[in-house]
């Protein structure tokens, strides 16, 4: 049976049946168990320009170069002046201090959660003395946000509900294959009153 279909007719074996959250207004769909995949959003464009927010691929490579050779500003600017007279402009290169590396580096930072540090101390059981530790870490909601903010990433997500079931011959046995299709994210969706268009 193909997806959608309207026909009323007793479900087949293996069938799988996508229920989706009442909130949504969606019909339920039944899949031939051969049909059954993944909802697949369209295919990502082309992204023009996957080394922003640099201004080109080479300033990119360059500058990730530079940070992974942990290179002094001196050495940037230096060697940025070697490649100007070698480089035959197949590609911008527009950066000529470290400042300019910096600054790209600052731009692109703040697609980013930044890091926080923590200090803290624990009773050494030896000795009984304090030892003083430093943890740096992201916050998880910030980091959560900036992946759903992010318009190549966010239709990729999951935001409604779903019931999965399959026909076992004499009845629709549910199973469970993402977290979306446990009865929590159901319980969620409805206690934060979340509409779905």
């Amino acid at each position: 049976m193909t997806a959608g279909s309207s026909t009323q007719r007793p479900p087949q074996v293996d069938e799988i049946k996508v229920e989706y959250h009442h909130a949504t207004g969606r019909d339920p769909v039944t899949y031939a168990f051969e049909d059954f995949q993944r909802e697949s959003s369209e295919g990502n464009p082309p992204i023009a320009e996957p080394w922003a927010p640099f201004d080109s691929r080479l300033e990119f490579e360059f500058a990730e170069l530079a940070h992974e050779a942990h290179l002094s500003k001196k050495q940037v600017t230096r060697l940025l002046r070697i490649i100007k007279k070698a480089v035959a402009q197949e590609d911008r290169l527009g950066f000529d201090t470290s400042d300019d590396v910096d600054r790209a580096w600052e731009k692109a930072k703040l697609r980013y959660p930044s890091f926080s540090r923590t200090d803290f101390s624990v009773n050494y059981s030896a000795n009984g003395q304090p030892r003083e530790f430093t943890l740096h870490s992201r916050s998880l909601w910030d980091w959560i946000l900036q992946q759903v903010k992010d318009p190549l990433l966010a239709k990729h997500f999951q935001w409604d509900a779903q019931r999965l079931s399959k026909f076992d011959g004499q009845t629709w046995v549910r199973f469970y294959d993402e977290p979306w299709t446990a009865s929590k994210f159901a319980k969620v969706q409805v206690s934060a009153n979340i509409e779905c268009d």
